[in-house]
């Protein structure tokens, strides 16, 4: 039952992954000063192909080492989710809580391109759960 409810939640971070990739225009340019696309975008579609990756893997197993390699991969996950405000001057905000405000907001950032607030929320909570169950539940 654990590896049934971990691929779901994988398959929810691939989904809102693609989502992001999809929509939002300032990762993928890089808040419009580079041509598509930007360093992050491809971090972001390199964690998408390790979750759709880790769905298929547990669909067909769902051993201890597999699940601990989740519970990994999502600790590690949030853990860059929050890490990446670090990278604020990087993509043009002069302070960390104007980039988390960004990132974590649930409205639209003032002058930002086009994207859909609360997309990295909503990933982050989804790692954080996966995280939970690959170490909580034992079955």
């Amino acid at each position: 039952m654990t590896r049934i409810v971990l691929a779901a939640a994988l398959a929810l971070a691939f989904a809102i992954t693609l989502a992001i990739l999809v929509t939002d225009k300032n990762l993928q340019t890089d808040f419009g000063t580079v041509s598509p696309y930007y360093l992050h975008w491809y971090v972001m579609l390199f964690s998408a192909i390790v979750d759709a990756a880790g769905v298929i893997l547990l669909i067909g197993s769902g051993s201890s080492r597999l699940r601990a390699l989740v519970a990994f991969w999502c600790a590690f996950m949030a853990v860059l989710m929050v890490a990446d405000i670090a990278t604020y001057r990087l993509v043009g905000f002069s302070s960390p809580s104007q980039f988390a405000q960004y990132l974590f907001g649930l409205s639209f950032y003032r002058g930002a391109l086009s994207y859909v607030p609360g997309l990295y929320d909503a990933l982050f909570a989804v790692f954080v759960v996966g995280l939970v169950i690959a170490t909580v539940l034992k079955r």
